[in-house]
């Protein structure tokens, strides 16, 4: 989906009983109010997992590459939900890795070339605005002639390790500010409620 361009296709349709929240958005920062009291920044901790990644667990499905995670092999993400007072940590689970081209969500209107979706499963049922148990993590890129590191030496490859810390470390609360929102899956059949977190002034990684 695009910045709500399609958000009336078949089960997505905006207007639909019990679609209060959708995804993506175009993220507006002079528009977010960052007293903690709304609770609209999120505190985070990463538990992220090296994962052996076999030829069957990753590919391309409905126009989107894919990375499958088994059996909790890439880690867990720490995360507080966004509107909520008090909010407690929630334990989200890696379920998938899905890589959209361009990226979905924009911020301060601009796109990005590529945004990394990092599906979570709230396996332990902790979240209580995101009704549907379920979340993703954002981390955009951008197209170089150089990469920032070695984070894709896996492509092209069959069987690779992969490691989400060489992109989203447990530093990278330090160095720019999260936010959490409660939208939608971006795919049909666009399940609510998801929390989502992203970042407002992000490290654009680089990709060759």
């Amino acid at each position: 989906m695009q910045h709500g361009e399609d958000w009336n296709f078949e089960s997505c349709n905006i207007t639909a009983v019990n679609m209060p929240a959708q995804s993506p958005l175009t993220l507006d920062t002079t528009k977010i109010n960052f007293d903690w009291s709304t609770n609209s920044i999120v505190a985070f901790l990463t538990g992220w997992k090296t994962a052996s990644i076999a030829a069957a667990d990753h590919g391309v499905t409905n126009y989107t590459y894919r990375i499958n995670a088994t059996e909790g092999n890439m880690g867990v993400f720490y995360a507080t939900e966004s509107y909520i007072a008090a909010a407690p940590q929630v334990e989200w689970q890696v379920e998938q890795i899905r890589f959209k081209y361009p990226s979905e969500h924009s911020i301060d209107g601009n796109t990005f070339d590529l945004e990394m979706q990092v599906v979570l499963n709230d396996t332990l049922g902790r979240a209580n605005y995101c009704s549907g148990h379920m979340g993703a993590l954002s981390v955009m890129f951008n197209i170089a002639a150089e990469p920032a590191n070695d984070f894709w030496d896996w492509i092209g490859e069959e069987t690779f390790d992969f490691d989400l810390s060489k992109v989203f470390d447990k530093t990278t609360s330090m160095n720019s500010m999260m936010i959490g929102y409660g939208g939608s899956n971006t795919e049909p059949t666009c399940e609510q409620i998801w929390c989502w977190y992203l970042n407002i002034m992000p490290t654009v990684y680089t990709i060759t």
